[in-house]
């Protein structure tokens, strides 16, 4: 189980920050004033500002999906571990 006491934190960790930066790029997707002047600049060529609303979509299902397949991880990682009789991980759990 050592390779799970290693990956699982890293992976909780990577997961976690990568929702924090999806919430805070959630709000942007809806800010009307800064879609409309970049859309007016040579960045509408490569970023497809009409379809902001679609974009703001998906951001939301990933993120729900990630914070889903966290806590997954996260229970299965502690029940194991408290299952293998490691007490440190029974106290937390």
């Amino acid at each position: 189980r050592y390779t799970w006491k290693i990956g699982v934190p890293t992976f909780e960790f990577g997961t976690m920050h990568a929702i924090l930066f999806q919430l805070g790029a959630l709000p942007i997707t809806m800010c009307r004033l800064v879609i409309s002047k970049a859309s007016a600049t040579f960045l509408n060529s490569v970023i497809p500002f009409n379809e902001a609303l679609k974009c703001h979509i998906a951001i939301g299902y990933t993120l729900v999906f990630m914070l889903f397949l966290t806590i997954i991880v996260f229970l299965m990682f502690f029940g194991v571990n408290c299952a293998d009789g490691d007490q440190s991980f029974c106290a937390k759990f």
